[in-house]
């Protein structure tokens, strides 16, 4: 998992670690990661505050989606665009590999299963 680095309220690293995918979960109303990811589809802002919290939060344990969302508006008066933004939240969610494709195992293509 490579870590993204964006200048918010400062530099800060973005890392969705399976605490920050969990705690996206929660915030998307506990929905599974399927529907997660179509929601990334239609990224809005309410979903980048969500991202961005989720991302950071490991390294902010006192970060609230609040605070997240008023460093969002912050960064718009300041830079008048987002685009930065959405780009590392992308980014971030690509590096995370939460959303790759499984790929085949290395063998004879049998998995192994639990008893």
């Amino acid at each position: 998992m490579d870590d993204m680095y964006v200048e918010f309220d400062k530099p800060r690293r973005l890392r969705l670690t399976l605490k920050g995918a969990k705690t996206l979960s929660r915030l998307c109303d506990g929905r599974g990661l399927i529907v997660i990811n179509q929601k990334l589809a239609e990224f809005d802002i309410d979903t980048l505050e969500r991202v961005l919290f989720a991302a950071m939060v490991d390294d902010e344990p006192t970060l609230t989606l609040n605070l997240t969302g008023k460093r969002v508006a912050d960064y718009f008066a300041r830079e008048h665009s987002l685009v930065p933004l959405f780009t590392a939240a992308v980014k971030t969610i690509d590096a995370s590999g939460l959303f790759n494709q499984p790929t085949e195992p290395e063998g004879n293509g049998t998995a192994a299963t639990a008893t």
